[in-house]
């Protein structure tokens, strides 16, 4: 019946369209959010000319292409990945499968390290780069900071690059968080590793974006064990450890820094929620 209703509906006009769209995305967070920017993508046009043309025809071939993504996305495909575009701090990204979708919570990480400018040149590793969100949201508003963008991923870095092309600050790494790195070199390390855990319920809806950016072991703590222990060593006197965190990890994460000798800062999203924590290396 759904599909009958697809090929009646054709050659509906715009509003209906997203009508549709909106009923098919409504077990989503944002149906509307989401069917508008399909349709917009689909049309290359911009939301608000969407409003503007609410009555015109769609077209059968957009039509198609259109209700073809509707259905991918019911599937809880990101819709970054369907646009292959995605809007992060002051730049519109390439986004394809292979990188973790940026979140609009892993902005307030690059506040906080653009907050520790001191007018000097900085050394400054993204890891876990991905997309390359962070790496480029930093390079490009510092540009006497030399921003290293790390990943072990393959594909991951091969996204990233596309998104880095531009900056001539920047470099990508291949390598597994801060192996073969020379001590004392660095000024700054910005991460959202993986930290959720692998029992995670949220973890069923999340089925499109690389497992591997998602999931740590040992409660979602994995990553974060990794890198805390050799960041002591990497960073100079005075350097900064900052890292993305789930909402029900600062106590654990706290102590793990503490331990290994940092002096602990934290700061909550712009919802309130706890979200990033800073070591300072003694």
């Amino acid at each position: 019946m759904r599909w009958a209703w697809m090929q009646a509906n054709l050659a509906g006009s715009i509003g209906e369209q997203l009508r549709y769209a909106r009923q098919q995305l409504a077990h989503l967070e944002t149906p509307r959010l989401d069917a508008e920017l399909l349709l917009a993508h689909t049309l290359n046009v911009d939301r608000t000319w969407l409003i503007a043309h609410h009555d015109a025809p769609c077209g059968e071939d957009n039509a198609r292409s259109y209700l073809d993504l509707v259905m991918r996305r019911a599937q809880h495909e990101p819709v970054a990945y369907l646009t292959s575009h995605r809007a992060f701090w002051e730049h519109d990204l390439f986004i394809a499968a292979g990188a973790l979708v940026p979140r609009p919570e892993t902005e307030r990480l690059v506040e906080i390290a653009l907050s520790l400018d001191d007018g000097q040149p900085k050394v400054v590793l993204d890891l876990g780069t991905g997309s390359g969100c962070i790496a480029l949201s930093l390079a490009t508003a510092k540009p006497q900071w030399d921003v290293f963008a790390i990943d072990i991923e393959g594909p991951a870095l091969r996204i990233a690059q596309k998104n880095l092309k531009s900056c001539t600050n920047a470099a990508l790494i291949q390598g597994n968080w801060l192996d073969a790195l020379r001590l004392d070199s660095v000024d700054l390390i910005v991460s959202n590793p993986p930290y959720i855990a692998p029992t995670d319920a949220h973890l069923e809806t999340l089925t499109h974006e690389p497992i591997r950016a998602l999931v740590a072991e040992n409660e979602g703590f994995a990553a974060y064990e990794a890198i805390v222990p050799i960041a002591t060593r990497t960073l100079k006197p005075g350097g900064a450890l900052l890292f993305e965190h789930g909402i029900d990890q600062r106590k654990r994460l706290v102590t793990l820094m503490q331990e290994n000798g940092f002096d602990v800062q934290a700061f909550d999203d712009l919802t309130r929620r706890p979200r990033v924590l800073m070591g300072t290396h003694r």
